[in-house]
Protein backbone atom coordinates (compact mmCIF):
# COMPACT_ATOMS: atom_id res chain seq x y z
CA UNK A 1 0.00 0.00 0.00
CA UNK A 2 1.52 3.38 -1.43
CA UNK A 3 1.44 6.19 1.68
CA UNK A 4 0.19 9.53 1.16
CA UNK A 5 2.75 12.17 0.20
CA UNK A 6 4.28 13.91 3.26
CA UNK A 7 2.71 16.51 4.42
CA UNK A 8 0.19 16.97 2.32
CA UNK A 9 1.96 18.19 -0.92
CA UNK A 10 0.10 16.33 -3.93
CA UNK A 11 1.32 16.99 -7.20
CA UNK A 12 -1.52 17.20 -8.93
CA UNK A 13 -4.44 19.67 -8.37
CA UNK A 14 -7.91 20.37 -9.80
CA UNK A 15 -9.87 23.05 -11.09
CA UNK A 16 -13.72 23.26 -11.11
CA UNK A 17 -15.68 25.01 -13.84
CA UNK A 18 -18.90 26.62 -14.35
CA UNK A 19 -20.64 27.97 -17.37
CA UNK A 20 -22.58 31.17 -17.22
CA UNK A 21 -24.19 32.39 -20.03
CA UNK A 22 -25.39 35.15 -21.74
CA UNK A 23 -29.13 35.50 -22.01
CA UNK A 24 -30.97 37.97 -23.37
CA UNK A 25 -34.18 37.53 -22.23
CA UNK A 26 -34.64 39.91 -19.46
CA UNK A 27 -36.68 42.69 -20.40
CA UNK A 28 -33.78 42.93 -23.24
CA UNK A 29 -31.54 44.48 -20.88
CA UNK A 30 -29.69 40.55 -20.31
CA UNK A 31 -28.31 38.58 -17.49
CA UNK A 32 -26.10 35.31 -16.97
CA UNK A 33 -27.29 32.93 -15.60
CA UNK A 34 -25.65 29.42 -14.60
CA UNK A 35 -26.05 26.41 -17.04
CA UNK A 36 -26.85 23.48 -14.13
CA UNK A 37 -28.41 20.84 -16.68
CA UNK A 38 -26.00 18.41 -17.85
CA UNK A 39 -28.06 17.43 -20.68
CA UNK A 40 -27.70 20.98 -21.90
CA UNK A 41 -23.95 20.71 -21.58
CA UNK A 42 -23.55 22.24 -18.17
CA UNK A 43 -22.71 21.54 -14.69
CA UNK A 44 -19.44 21.79 -12.84
CA UNK A 45 -16.45 20.17 -14.47
CA UNK A 46 -13.15 18.88 -12.95
CA UNK A 47 -10.09 19.00 -13.97
CA UNK A 48 -6.97 18.14 -12.95
CA UNK A 49 -3.15 19.56 -12.95
CA UNK A 50 0.39 18.98 -12.24
CA UNK A 51 1.83 21.76 -10.15
CA UNK A 52 4.61 21.43 -12.20
CA UNK A 53 3.01 22.72 -15.26
CA UNK A 54 2.46 26.52 -15.10
CA UNK A 55 -1.20 27.29 -15.57
CA UNK A 56 -2.57 30.96 -16.91
CA UNK A 57 -5.48 32.69 -17.66
CA UNK A 58 -5.07 31.40 -21.25
CA UNK A 59 -3.97 27.59 -20.58
CA UNK A 60 -7.24 27.43 -18.01
CA UNK A 61 -9.60 29.04 -20.59
CA UNK A 62 -8.43 26.36 -23.09
CA UNK A 63 -9.49 23.55 -20.41
CA UNK A 64 -12.90 25.08 -19.95
CA UNK A 65 -13.69 25.22 -23.85
CA UNK A 66 -12.53 21.67 -24.34
CA UNK A 67 -14.55 20.71 -21.38
CA UNK A 68 -17.95 22.31 -22.28
CA UNK A 69 -17.51 22.48 -25.98
CA UNK A 70 -15.49 19.15 -26.91
CA UNK A 71 -16.22 19.39 -30.41
CA UNK A 72 -16.27 22.80 -30.71
CA UNK A 73 -19.89 22.61 -29.88
CA UNK A 74 -22.38 22.55 -27.23
CA UNK A 75 -26.66 22.75 -27.26
CA UNK A 76 -26.10 26.87 -26.94
CA UNK A 77 -24.25 27.03 -30.16
CA UNK A 78 -20.86 27.09 -31.39
CA UNK A 79 -18.17 28.11 -29.83
CA UNK A 80 -16.67 30.26 -32.47
CA UNK A 81 -20.12 32.51 -32.03
CA UNK A 82 -19.34 33.36 -28.44
CA UNK A 83 -16.95 35.09 -26.39
CA UNK A 84 -15.35 33.46 -23.49
CA UNK A 85 -13.95 35.02 -20.54
CA UNK A 86 -12.46 33.89 -17.60
CA UNK A 87 -14.27 35.00 -14.34
CA UNK A 88 -15.12 35.26 -10.70
CA UNK A 89 -18.42 33.80 -9.56
CA UNK A 90 -19.60 37.60 -8.86
CA UNK A 91 -18.83 38.27 -12.98
CA UNK A 92 -15.23 40.13 -12.67
CA UNK A 93 -13.46 39.12 -15.26
CA UNK A 94 -9.58 37.47 -15.01
CA UNK A 95 -7.28 39.27 -17.21
CA UNK A 96 -4.24 37.56 -15.56
CA UNK A 97 -3.61 36.22 -11.76
CA UNK A 98 -2.14 38.48 -9.45
CA UNK A 99 -0.11 37.54 -5.95
CA UNK A 100 -0.78 39.36 -2.76
CA UNK A 101 2.03 42.09 -4.04
CA UNK A 102 0.35 42.60 -7.38
CA UNK A 103 3.01 40.78 -9.34
CA UNK A 104 1.42 38.47 -12.00
CA UNK A 105 1.90 34.88 -11.03
CA UNK A 106 0.57 31.47 -11.87
CA UNK A 107 -2.85 29.87 -11.08
CA UNK A 108 -1.11 27.67 -8.46
CA UNK A 109 0.79 31.07 -6.91
CA UNK A 110 -2.35 33.13 -6.61
CA UNK A 111 -4.01 30.08 -4.71
CA UNK A 112 -1.63 30.21 -3.01
CA UNK A 113 -0.53 33.46 -1.90
CA UNK A 114 -4.10 33.98 -0.38
CA UNK A 115 -4.71 30.93 1.29
CA UNK A 116 -6.61 28.60 -1.12
CA UNK A 117 -6.58 25.46 -1.81
CA UNK A 118 -9.31 24.80 -4.69
CA UNK A 119 -10.88 27.49 -6.31
CA UNK A 120 -14.30 27.27 -8.12
CA UNK A 121 -13.51 29.96 -11.61
CA UNK A 122 -16.50 30.19 -13.81
CA UNK A 123 -16.49 30.61 -17.84
CA UNK A 124 -18.92 33.39 -18.84
CA UNK A 125 -20.17 32.73 -22.25
CA UNK A 126 -21.85 35.01 -24.44
CA UNK A 127 -23.01 34.68 -27.84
Amino acid sequence: MKCPPKGGRHKDHKVHFGWLHFNEENNGKGCYKQVKSVKQGGGVRTNTYSIEETQNVDSLLKLGKKRFFPKGKSQKGSLKDMEVHLSEYDGTEIMEFKDRNGNECSYHDFLKSYGMFASQNYLYIKN
